[in-house]
């Protein structure tokens, strides 16, 4: 997607919107617009048309659902993103700990913040898992996982 709308292209993302993250992503990559696969044809139609126009569109439905998806994404202190960064390169607390030069009651408190951060949104980050799966989503983590 980069590369055509650095060579100058609008693009229009057609998509079923799965990955609330991944289509924040593309439009704050540039899409010139996004529809999703469960909208009217009419609706993809007038995207393609404002699109071919040089104008932008994002429809009232991915609209709404951007607008409120901001109220689900916890806002997490820069010492607790760089311990999920370091957990996303497979480091275990104490490893974590031992990088960031604080104990490993320390980082685990950080961890225990960042899961009820997310379970009073309702979003579920209970293990190792579903913690990096969140913050991932939440363009917390680039998704790229080191050895």
């Amino acid at each position: 997607m980069r590369t055509l709308i650095e060579a100058g292209y609008s693009v229009l993302i057609f998509t079923d919107g799965a990955r609330l993250s991944w289509v924040a992503e593309a439009l704050a990559s540039g899409a010139a617009g996004l529809v999703l696969k469960s909208e009217a044809p009419a609706t993809l139609e007038d995207a393609i048309l404002a699109v071919s126009r040089g104008d932008s569109w994002v429809s009232a439905e991915v609209a709404e659902v951007l607008v409120s998806s901001s109220n689900l994404r916890p806002h997490l202190t820069q010492r607790e993103v760089q311990v999920l960064e370091l957990l996303n390169r497979g480091l275990a607390a104490k490893q974590v700990a031992r990088e960031l030069g604080l104990a490993v009651a320390t980082v685990n408190e950080h961890l225990k913040r960042i899961r009820s951060k997310y379970s009073e949104l309702g979003r579920d980050a209970g293990n190792r898992v579903a913690l990096l799966q969140r913050a991932e989503e939440d363009l917390y983590l680039d998704g790229s996982r080191l050895p």
